[in-house]
């Protein structure tokens, strides 16, 4: 549950995550007493602990806490998160997990370029095609010859991979292809 209803964590925005846990031992887990922690300074544990009063043996509950996110936190930053766990008969184990804060994705769907703060470089210009590999949009430079340079420099910081498709044609043969 988050303010816009994305099903993400984005900035500056409050949202209760669940966290599921599994019994996969034989017994039943009595009184389970579970706290959420983070040393990252752009979040804010609104409740931080959570309780169930029983896990059957094989089976998964879910716990529920509420974080609000900084306004100021940037797209793609990853929130480690630690969960320590309790039970009855001295059960205690720590765990963690990662979530990444905001969409972290450029497929030009939005149909133009003002999702991320792309740079544009070269002769040709850069336009939102509807000749897509996938999808119904793609970003696409102005013509490319021999004397021609275009760039896109601004891709998503976050070490992501910006995948390329281009057409390929060869001229004297009359065939063209596509490369990536």
């Amino acid at each position: 549950n988050d303010d816009n209803g994305n099903g993400r964590l984005d900035p500056g925005e409050s949202a209760d995550i669940g966290v599921t846990l599994d019994n996969n031992g034989g017994a039943v887990a009595h009184n389970l007493s579970v706290l959420l922690s983070t040393f990252d300074p752009s979040l804010t544990l609104n409740v931080d602990s959570d309780t169930l009063e029983s896990l059957e043996a094989y089976s998964s509950a879910q716990v529920i806490f509420s974080v609000s996110v900084s306004e100021d936190t940037e797209i793609g930053h990853n929130v480690l998160f630690n969960l320590s766990i309790s039970a009855d008969n001295d059960y205690n184990t720590t765990d963690s997990f990662t979530l990444s804060v905001g969409l972290v994705l450029e497929d030009f769907e939005m149909g133009s370029f003002s999702g991320y703060p792309w740079e544009f470089g070269g002769n040709g210009p850069w336009t939102i095609s509807t000749e897509a590999y996938e999808g119904t949009y793609s970003a696409q430079s102005g013509g490319a010859c021999s004397r021609t340079r275009s760039a896109c420099n601004g891709a998503p910081s976050w070490g992501s991979r910006l995948r390329i498709w281009c057409p390929i044609r060869s001229s004297g043969h009359g065939g063209s292809g596509a490369g990536r």
